[in-house]
């Protein structure tokens, strides 16, 4: 498997780690750990597009492969191998398939949701179900040089419909949970691979197009308020991760994170919509691959996808160890945690007034305000 831009997939990742480190530098423990995501770098996961299942899995292509893993790293299955690229997949809301594209040869498949039965359905790219489960939107025809059709099909091919005519070739579609619209990604006219990308927001039976600001894979969240976006508009800026308003007021806010060695890029929301999983990818080395982190909606609680460290919220939380061994990281808040009992534990409270109750023989960073230590 190589990196995007050909690079052997062990140098991209070493190269992306130092990108990461940067990224949790605010996180970072005192006396504990250079970062949480070196802490934690047992489930290196090298991803793209991810997706969050009805099951509250995380769906996300690498390489030939669909994979899936719980949001605390536990769980991590390959549920398909392809002979051939894949990306975009999407987990239909009922939860019983998913599509994906295969990326050179621009095709949507459908499969079963264990990853049976999978097969073509259309030509097409970056497929998304609508909240029914029974239609996909998709990347379509070329229009112009450079523009495709925003499609909607039924899942076994038939009754295909153009919505919009103005796509970009991997618009990466997402319907509004009411299912009566879909935004996508498109460019500003009249020179799109110079200008910037935008998003566009279209009635589901094509009516009343119109933009909502710079920038591309537009991620509607479960409440219908918002949409989740990558801020790619400036080439000379890292890209990051932004939501706006789809109606009323316009305001735009960055979740983050911005660093200069690195994007935040594909945002995909939790099912409450509280959190959104994204990726980090090393500036210059993006395409669409990187590895796997997560974020409050507000911006706080940012940290990697990982089995090996228990991660608290942007919020006050109440954390207690196990009996094995323990990396915490708490995170924001004026968080508590209790470690006592187990073996020797690692813990980091990171910004906020902390408490902590440990056995003596736990490390416990600097940043934890008050300790209490048993015998």
């Amino acid at each position: 498997m190589l990196g995007s831009d050909g690079l052997p997939t062990r140098i991209f990742i070493l190269v992306l780690v130092a990108a990461c480190v940067a990224a949790s530098a605010s996180a970072r423990p005192s006396g504990v750990s250079s970062s949480p995501f070196v802490a934690c770098s047992d489930t290196i996961l090298t991803a793209a597009q991810p997706t969050q299942a009805p099951d509250g899995a995380i769906v996300y292509a690498a390489g030939d492969d669909l994979r899936s893993v719980q949001a605390d790293g536990t769980g991590l299955t390959t549920v398909y191998r392809s002979d051939s690229p894949i990306g975009a997949p999407d987990v239909s809301p009922d939860g019983r398939l998913i599509a994906f594209d295969r990326r050179s040869l621009r095709e949507i498949w459908v499969m079963n949701r264990d990853g049976s039965d999978a097969h073509f359905v259309t030509a097409g790219t970056t497929p998304s179900f609508s909240p029914d489960s029974r239609h996909l939107a998709i990347g379509g025809a070329v229009t112009t040089i450079w523009y495709v059709e925003l499609d909607v099909v039924d899942l076994d091919g038939s009754d295909r419909r153009p919505v919009a005519f103005d796509a970009n070739p991997f618009p990466e579609p997402s319907w509004s949970p009411d299912g009566t619209r879909i935004a996508f990604g498109s460019f500003i006219a009249p020179f799109p691979p110079h200008g910037f990308p935008v998003i566009r927001i279209v009635g589901a039976d094509g009516s009343d197009e119109r933009s909502r600001g710079t920038g591309s894979s537009p991620r509607w969240s479960p409440d219908g308020t918002e949409i989740a976006y990558t801020d790619d508009s400036d080439a000379n800026v890292p890209a990051t991760i932004q939501v706006f308003k789809v109606d009323g007021d316009p305001h735009f806010h960055r979740v983050g994170p911005r660093g200069r060695l690195f994007d935040a890029i594909s945002p995909a929301w939790s099912l409450t919509g509280g959190q959104l999983t994204f990726l980090l990818a090393t500036t210059g080395y993006q395409s669409e691959e990187g590895l796997l982190w997560r974020i409050d909606a507000n911006g706080r609680g940012r940290h990697p996808i990982a089995s090996g460290c228990t991660f608290g919220t942007g919020s006050a939380d109440h954390i207690r160890g196990s009996l094995r061994p323990d990396r915490i990281y708490s995170l924001e808040g004026n968080d508590v945690i209790d470690v006592r009992g187990g073996r020797r534990d690692i813990v980091d409270c990171g910004p906020g007034r902390d408490s902590v109750k440990a056995d003596r023989r736990d490390v416990i960073a600097r940043n934890c305000e008050r300790v209490r230590r048993g015998r």
